[in-house]
């Protein structure tokens, strides 16, 4: 997994800054509390091993109001940390505009055709198998709802991609956006991304759109472009775009990443494999 420095280069940068104390501090904002009372030699849980000072390394990017939420219960965030590590990373590599999938032409090698599952798609289909389980499941509970929730694209190809980008990189969206990702850029690619019922911006006022919104993350999905942030996922608005990401994460982005799915896979595509190397029961 690719990370912006190593675990132990990020932690030694931090570590000579803060050498002239024992006492570890991160700078005060009128939002963020002092954490100056947190000794840097310290070991923040019981199920890592790596130090205070090795762990606060790994949160200084991230906004004031994450890390806010991050240390007002330390021991929950652990907690569901160590829990998606169970998890291929694969499932939380993070992909955007800037960011493509590595290697950039690559397939899944656990694809598998939906119609093998008890889902409504509108063409031949294919998902990741985690991603597929999860859909029907998800299928299953809304029809249990009296909603109809059915796939209008899945995993699609590299050469796919760039065919569709080909034809649509001139139009843009309400926001000025694209309305298409550039190949090697879509998380349709990952094979865990899925467009739902309608590709209209009012899907989000629709039942079903209100449904998705309401329990998709119950089954691992998560909407990956929402409202209000085209500015940083870099797309429009899409009510209908979800991707997959596992239960667990998706509770992890709701309690501790503003439940914005940028932020949480930004954050695993950088440290998923520090917390991994860490895990003291691995």
């Amino acid at each position: 997994m690719k990370r912006k420095l190593t675990a132990f280069a990020a932690a030694s940068i931090f570590l000579a800054a803060a050498s002239a104390s024992t006492a570890f501090a991160i700078q005060k904002t009128k939002s963020e509390p002092l954490f100056a009372e947190k000794i840097a030699g310290e070991k923040p849980s019981e199920r890592f091993g790596f130090t205070r000072a090795q762990w606060e390394s790994t949160l200084v990017e991230l906004p004031a109001f994450i890390r806010n939420a991050i240390h007002a219960d330390e021991e929950l965030f652990f907690k569901e940390m160590e829990e998606i590590l169970d998890t291929h990373p694969s499932f939380f590599v993070h992909i955007d505009a800037q960011t493509p999938v590595e290697p950039i032409d690559c397939r899944p090698a656990d694809l598998v055709d939906l119609s093998s599952y008890s889902v409504e798609i509108n063409k031949p289909m294919r998902l990741r198998k985690a991603a597929a389980e999860a859909f029907a499941a998800l299928s299953q509970a809304a029809a249990d709802d009296g909603i109809r929730i059915f796939a209008v694209s899945g995993y699609r190809t590299y050469d796919y991609q760039k065919r569709l980008y080909d034809r649509l990189k001139t139009d843009v969206g309400k926001a000025g956006l694209p309305v298409s990702a550039a190949p090697g850029h879509s998380q349709h690619q990952t094979g865990l991304a899925v467009d739902f019922n309608s590709l209209r911006q009012n899907f989000g006022e629709t039942k079903e759109g209100r449904w998705l919104q309401n329990h998709a993350a119950d089954f691992g999905w998560s909407l990956s472009y929402p409202e209000e942030f085209e500015t940083l996922t870099g797309y429009d608005y899409e009510p209908w775009h979800f991707r997959y990401l596992t239960a667990a994460a998706c509770r992890l982005q709701k309690r501790f990443f503003a439940d914005i799915q940028f932020y949480l896979t930004r954050y695993l595509h950088d440290w998923y494999g520090f917390y991994k190397e860490f895990r003291i029961n691995e």
